[in-house]
C-alpha cells in the first residue's frame, strides 16, 4: 500500500502460529472426503462445512495448498488457505461547513446521470441489495427504512413470540433470527456497524431520497441486506466473505457490493462467486487503490475471470478520470465510477465533527456502490433483466472516453440514466 494513499482498500494479511486454517472443498461424497482428510499428515480437525458447496473449514499445519484451476485427485478437490483479510483508511473528514442536503451535497450522484434515471424510478423495495462489509448501522435516520426485512422472520409465531428474537430459525434457511441479514464475524443475527465502511457505502447505494433530510443515495428506495464479515478492526477471513456470499445468493439478493479484497486468489472465494452467479447474482467489486495495472498486479476478488464480476475504478471528477489511487485494467477492470471524495454516511461510533452521521471516503469501495446502485436501480425499472444483461447494459451504456480506452473494458464512465433507460426501454419492448 502506498504511503499516503487516500482511499480504502483490503489487503491480505497472513496466518501466523502452529495450528492453520484451511478450506477444503470435496469432490462428491463428504464423509469420504473427511476420511480423506484424515489421512493426510498435518491435518487436526474440522472447524466448519459450508454445505452449499461442499466445503469444509479444517485447521491443520503444512497441509498442500491448490491454486485456481488446480485439482487434486481422489475425494479432495482442493485445499485453500483461509487468508484473512484488513481495512486499511485514510479518510477525510467533513467540516460542519461540508454538510449539505439531499442529492445535492453528492458530486457522484449528479456526475453520473441519475437524475435522469429518476424520472423514470427511485428504486424499488423489492429489490434487494446485499452488502458485504463491516456492517450498517440501522438506526441511521437516512439508511433505516431501506433495510432489507427478511419475510420469514418478520411477525409473530404461532405462539405468539416476535419471530426476529424468538430463538427459532423460523424460515429454515439455517439462520436463527436474521431478521435484516446477519453476522458472520461473531456468527450472529446481528449485523450491526461496528466500523463506518460498510454504512457509507450503504448509504451510496440506498440512503432514504425524497424525506427532506441528509442524503439520497442511487436509490431512493431499496432493501439493504447486511451481510457483515469484516471486524471493529476492518479484518476477517475468506471463510466469513465466503458465507456472506452464499448467503446472499440464497436469501434474494439480486445485487452485491464487496468493496474488499486482496492480492491472493483463493479458489474457494472464486467457487462462491461462481454460486452466486449460477443463482442470478451479480457481483460489483472494488478494482483496489494500489494505482496499479490489475490485468498484470490483480486484486482479488475484482480480477476474477467470471461473467458476473462487474470491476469497478474510481473517478475524481466529473468527466471520468482515473482518481490516483484507482486500479484499472484493459481486460480485468469494466468501469470507472465516481469515488474521490464521495459524502455518505457515517456512524456515530466515532466523534468527528459530523456528529457522526455523514462523512467523506475516498477509494474504490466508494466507486463500486455506485454501480451496484445502478444495478439496483436498473431492477427497479425492469426486474425481469438478468444479471448478464444487466452487467452488460451498464458497460454499453457508459459514456465513453478515449483516454479510458485502455484503461477499463468499457472504455466508460458509469451513466446511471442511460442504462436505467435501456432497462426501462426493454421493459416495455416486451409488453
Amino acid at each position: 500500500m502506498r504511503a499516503g494513499l487516500v482511499g480504502l482498500i483490503l489487503i491480505l494479511i497472513s496466518n501466523v502460529g502452529s495450528a492453520a486454517e484451511y478450506i477444503v472443498r470435496f469432490r462428491g461424497d463428504t464423509a469420504k472426503g473427511i476420511k480423506a482428510l484424515k489421512e493426510l499428515d498435518g491435518f487436526q480437525s474440522v472447524k466448519t462445512f459450508i454445505p452449499q458447496l461442499n466445503m469444509a473449514v479444517i485447521k491443520g499445519q503444512g497441509l498442500p495448498v491448490s491454486r485456481i484451476g488446480e485439482k487434486s485427485a481422489g475425494e479432495i478437490l482442493y485445499i485453500a488457505r483461509n487468508g484473512r483479510v484488513r481495512l486499511v483508511s485514510n479518510d477525510s473528514v467533513p467540516t460542519l461547513s461540508q454538510m449539505e442536503s439531499e442529492a445535492g451535497g453528492t458530486w457522484g450522484i449528479k456526475a453520473s446521470n441519475t437524475f435522469e434515471a429518476w424520472k423514470i424510478t427511485q428504486g424499488d423495495r423489492k429489490i434487494v441489495v446485499a452488502v458485504s462489509d463491516t456492517g450498517t448501522f440501522m438506526k441511521h435516520f437516512d439508511i433505516g427504512d431501506n433495510i432489507w426485512v427478511n419475510p420469514g422472520e418478520f411477525g409473530k409465531d404461532a405462539n405468539g413470540k416476535d419471530k426476529s428474537k424468538n430463538k427459532i430459525d423460523d424460515d429454515g434457511n439455517g439462520y436463527i433470527d436474521d431478521v435484516n441479514g446477519y453476522n458472520f464475524e461473531t456468527n450472529s443475527p446481528s449485523p450491526n456497524e461496528n466500523h463506518y465502511h460498510g454504512t457509507h457505502v450503504a448509504g451510496t447505494i440506498g440512503a432514504v431520497g425524497g424525506n427532506k433530510s441528509g442524503i439520497s443515495g442511487v436509490n431512493w428506495y431499496t432493501s439493504i441486506m447486511t451481510v457483515k464479515f469484516l471486524g471493529a478492526d476492518g479484518s476477517g477471513t475468506d471463510e466469513a466473505a465466503i458465507k456472506t456470499i452464499v448467503y446472499a445468493a440464497d436469501n434474494g439478493a439480486r445485487v452485491i457490493n464487496c468493496s474488499w479484497g486482496s492480492d491472493e486468489a483463493n479458489p474457494a472465494l472464486y467457487d462462491a462467486i461462481k454460486y452466486a452467479m449460477d443463482k442470478g447474482m451479480l457481483f460489483v467489486a472494488a478494482a483496489g487503490n494500489d494505482s496499479s495495472n490489475a490485468d498484470k498486479t490483480p486484486m482479488y476478488p475484482a480480477a476474477y475471470d467470471l461473467d458476473n464480476i462487474v470491476s469497478v475504478a474510481a473517478s475524481y471528477n466529473d468527466k471520468g478520470e482515473l482518481a490516483g489511487f484507482s486500479n484499472y485494467g484493459k481486460v480485468s477492470v469494466d468501469i470507472v465510477a465516481p469515488g474521490d471524495t464521495i459524502y455518505s454516511l457515517d456512524t456515530p461510533l466515532r466523534n468527528t465533527v459530523s456528529k457522526g452521521w455523514f462523512q467523506y471516503l475516498s477509494g474504490t469501495s466508494m466507486a463500486s456502490p455506485h454501480v451496484a446502485g445502478a444495478a439496483a436501480l436498473m431492477l427497479a425499472a425492469n426486474p425481469n433483466l438478468k444479471w448478464n444483461e444487466v452487467k452488460a447494459i451498464l458497460l454499453e451504456t457508459s459514456t465513453k472516453k478515449t483516454f479510458l480506452t485502455d484503461k477499463v473494458s468499457s472504455g466508460g464512465f458509469l451513466n446511471v440514466g442511460e442504462a436505467v433507460k435501456k432497462a426501462k426501454f426493454l421493459a416495455d419492448r416486451t409488453h
